[in-house]
């Protein structure tokens, strides 16, 4: 990343931290999957597992990266969509930091997650492996490649806010981070491959419970990973062609 893409996605980053919706997603959403989870430990007399605070913080994130797309049709809102299509940096070097710019502010949910685990009496597992740091890191680059792609309809599609909330569960199930994809039936297995965010969440999980971890599904998420970046890339360019001679990048 350039250091202007990095100074832009820092800029974005804390206007949106300035505004209380996504302040409150980046609270709300893993306090609440902690809440849950202790919940269930505290029924079935049971500890609350050492890996809840990743899985809630990845579940924030996650919930965060949905919204994150939602920025282009609030710049339509605005009436600034068309100047930033227009501009001569180029498309990538506008829109890329401000899609990223709220799935990096995903990460914020992480530390939340680990006070909403230390408050519910739950201990934070960790791991001092090299694949614990590389699982976060792709997890965070996964994130940041499916908000792009999702990004690709709302130029497309004027209403398409209107689904924005639908991602969040399925991909949730999809990707393990309510339950282990071991325990799922075999359809959502093969449909995890697709999502960049299931290797990182399995690996994190295997290092936590002392397990070996599968490096093949952290290969894969990587692979996932770089196709959704290819898909992004090919789609904005033809989603923002399109808008441009249907003329709707200025209509609500």
């Amino acid at each position: 990343m350039s250091r202007d893409a990095a100074l832009m996605v820092g800029f974005h980053s804390r206007q949106m931290l300035r505004n209380s919706f996504f302040v409150q997603l980046i609270v709300v959403t893993p306090v609440s999957f902690v809440a849950v989870k202790a919940l269930v430990a505290y029924g079935l007399g049971a500890p609350l597992g050492d890996q809840v605070w990743f899985e809630a913080g990845a579940a924030g994130m996650w919930s965060l990266t949905t919204m994150s797309a939602g920025m282009i049709g609030f710049q339509r809102f605005q009436g600034t969509l068309p100047l930033l299509a227009v501009s001569p940096h180029g498309a990538a070097r506008i829109f890329v930091p401000l899609v990223a710019s709220t799935a990096c502010s995903g990460l914020l949910c992480f530390p939340v997650a680990v006070l909403a685990v230390l408050v519910c009496g739950g201990q934070v597992g960790w791991s001092t492996s090299l694949l614990m740091l590389v699982s976060v890191v792709l997890f965070a680059v996964g994130c940041v490649a499916a908000a792009l792609t999702i990004a690709v309809f709302f130029v497309l599609t004027r209403h398409a806010i209107v689904y924005e909330a639908l991602l969040v569960i399925p991909v949730w199930m999809v990707s393990g981070i309510v339950t282990s994809l071991d325990s799922s039936p075999v359809y959502l297995r093969w449909l995890s491959v697709l999502s960049p965010l299931t290797g990182p969440v399995a690996t994190v999980r295997a290092l936590l419970d002392d397990a070996d971890p599968s490096l093949v599904w952290l290969g894969l998420s990587a692979c996932a990973t770089v196709s959704w970046l290819l898909v992004a890339r090919l789609g904005f360019r033809d989603a923002l062609d399109r808008a441009r001679s249907r003329g709707t990048l200025a209509l609500l």
